[in-house]
């Protein structure tokens, strides 16, 4: 009750008014004893004047008729007279004895008639223990100042009267303040009134009765209120009707998607699971709601990407197989769910991608009996060719060009044969190889000195921007230095005579870095993200030129991504392009 805004806004008004009545008669008591002082101050002074003039003509020649003088003026106008010299001392007064009187000479009113003016002061007098009032006066002699004259009169008359007007005002503000009260608490419920209404269809609202509204006639800032409550609860009304209908729609989507959506908190609890990812997982989402996705999906490595997802931010993209609750592959990406620039969830996708799979298999087979079937023609082709080349060919000219050509499309298919062949071996391998313990600068020189008659025919040298003495990594021997000659190969082909091929490593907690990097013609923008898949060749025709299959790149990275790494570039055209790929550390050594 005493919280409600009527009786605040009464308290309120009555504070502000009750601090007003106050100051107002302060203010008016002391203007009022001002104005009684100044009027009895301005009396003095004539009187005080009457009296000087008096007093002149017997002070100083004359002081022994002085003090009957002085009695006998202060008898006629009822003041007391003061005779004051100017050394302070009193020498004569009307209603004391003079020679027993304290000196005056540090009177504020003597001081100023001294000064030649018009002195006066209210103050409390020790002599007759009262408040008096008092004008001085200069008395002359000769031009000269020898003396004061001084008339003073008790103030107690004026203060009675100003007690009997505070009394008068005292009643009348009392009566204000009771008539004040009334006006007030009627005011306060005309204003509160209204705005208890608003509380409470806002609070309605609050609720969610969103099609309530307010029908009050209030006026002015009131009236805004209640226009902007309703105005906001229609709106309000809108929007969760549009919320609604996009939950709804979204409902629809995920129910009806292939793909298995899972979300999860900052905990890693699921809070979502469509229809998708519980038949792809074989649970229920009663079951599993509120509880760790690791009890739904358990694998070595998905818990380190998730939290790669949730603490940075990165979309993390990984293939997996299950055997529950039957045996399939499927393809795992995991990004985060931001609110308010802050990463507040992570979403799972879940493609089965077992099909696919068993597609890539099949063509990886395929693609290993083709070239089974190719090398004995090709043999044969390379036996003819070395035929022709022992002159068995008559036309010199003749003999040289196709020669060249065949052995040059020989080789090509060779390579090409062996980069199919190597590329279905890594693929058909779906356990991890057994990784040794490698010895980069072993590795890097070796491969460094297999290619450098070949560089030098390029006119090009490959340096070291680093020191490799002592750096392991997990690998093996053979698939590292394949995917060294791989990288270099590419550097060498496409980089211009006097151009640089540097080989670098950089240090990183839990495992090594190591860059290969050339001022090449570089690799387009549109390219560059399709450079590891197979057969695609950024620059077709140089590719050609070169001998190159198109597989390279893309056994390298199933080479690095077999030995628990990663492999990506960066280039710009005409700039030249750098390949990083990441080893990580023996155990011992991190």
């Amino acid at each position: 009750m005493l919280n409600s805004i009527r009786w605040r806004i009464t308290v309120t008004y009555f504070s502000l008014f009750l601090l007003t009545i106050l100051l107002l008669s302060g203010v008016l008591s002391k203007v009022l004893e001002n104005y009684f002082i100044n009027n009895l101050t301005v009396s003095l002074t004539k009187e005080a004047i009457i009296a000087q003039q008096f007093i002149e003509g017997s002070y100083p020649a004359n002081q022994q008729g002085l003090d009957a003088l002085v009695k006998e003026l202060g008898a006629t106008i009822s003041t007391r007279i003061t005779i004051i010299d100017h050394t302070g001392r009193v020498i004569s007064d009307s209603d004391e004895i003079a020679l027993i009187m304290d000196n005056h000479l540090d009177r504020p009113e003597f001081i100023q008639a001294l000064d030649g003016k018009i002195g006066s002061s209210t103050r409390f007098s020790t002599t007759i223990n009262t408040t008096m009032t008092y004008v001085a006066l200069p008395l002359t002699h000769k031009n000269e100042v020898v003396g004061a004259v001084r008339l003073s009169i008790p103030t107690d008359q004026i203060h009675s009267t100003l007690r009997e007007i505070n009394t008068i005002l005292l009643f009348t503000f009392l009566l204000a303040i009771l008539i004040f009260v009334i006006l007030s608490l009627r005011l306060s419920s005309i204003i509160s009134k209204p705005l208890e209404e608003v509380t409470r269809s806002a609070t309605r609202i609050a609720l969610g009765d969103l099609k309530h509204r307010i029908f009050t006639l209030a006026q002015g800032e009131i009236g805004q209120l209640e226009q902007a409550i309703n105005f906001m609860a229609e709106k309000q009304q809108e929007k969760i009707a549009e919320i609604d209908d996009k939950k709804s729609k979204l409902e629809a989507v995920l129910s009806h998607m292939t793909s298995g959506i899972i979300v999860v908190n900052h905990k890693g609890s699921i809070t979502l699971i469509n229809h998708a990812a519980q038949a792809l997982l074989g649970v229920k989402a009663h079951k599993v709601l509120d509880k760790s996705f690791q009890a739904v999906l358990r694998h070595g490595d998905i818990l380190t990407d998730l939290n790669q997802v949730l603490q940075q931010g990165k979309v993390v993209t990984r293939d997996i197989y299950i055997e529950n609750p039957t045996a399939k592959s499927l393809q795992l990406v995991m990004a985060p769910i931001y609110h308010d620039k802050v990463i507040w969830e992570g979403v799972l996708v879940l493609t089965d991608v077992t099909a696919i799979k068993e597609l890539e298999k099949m063509r990886s087979q395929f693609v290993a009996n083709v070239s089974h079937e190719l090398r004995t023609p090709l043999t044969s082709i390379k036996g003819f060719v070395e035929t022709l080349q022992s002159g068995m060919v008559t036309d010199q000219n003749t003999r040289e060009r196709f020669l060249t050509i065949i052995a040059s499309e020989t080789e090509r298919l060779s390579r090409l044969i062996e980069d199919i062949l190597d590329l279905s071996k890594i693929e058909a391998n779906k356990n991890k190889p057994q990784l040794d313990t490698i010895l980069l600068d072993t590795i890097i020189d070796d491969t460094i000195h297999q290619l450098k008659d070949q560089a030098d025919k390029a006119g090009l040298v490959i340096s070291t921007s680093s020191s490799f003495d002592n750096i392991k990594v997990l690998a093996t021997y053979d698939g590292l230095k394949q995917v060294l000659l791989n990288l270099l190969q590419n550097a060498i082909n496409y980089t211009s005579p006097n151009g640089t091929i540097e080989v670098s490593v950089k240090e990183e907690p839990s495992h090594y870095i190591v860059a290969v990097k050339d001022t090449g013609v570089g690799i387009p923008a549109e390219d560059l993200p399709r450079v590891f898949e197979r057969f695609y060749r950024a620059d077709k025709a140089r590719s050609r030129e070169k001998g190159g299959t198109g597989l390279g790149l893309s056994i390298v990275k199933h080479l690095i991504e077999s030995f628990g790494g990663s492999i990506w570039a960066e280039s710009l055209e005409g700039k030249g392009s750098t390949f990083y790929f990441a080893l990580r550390k023996p155990e011992d050594n991190c």
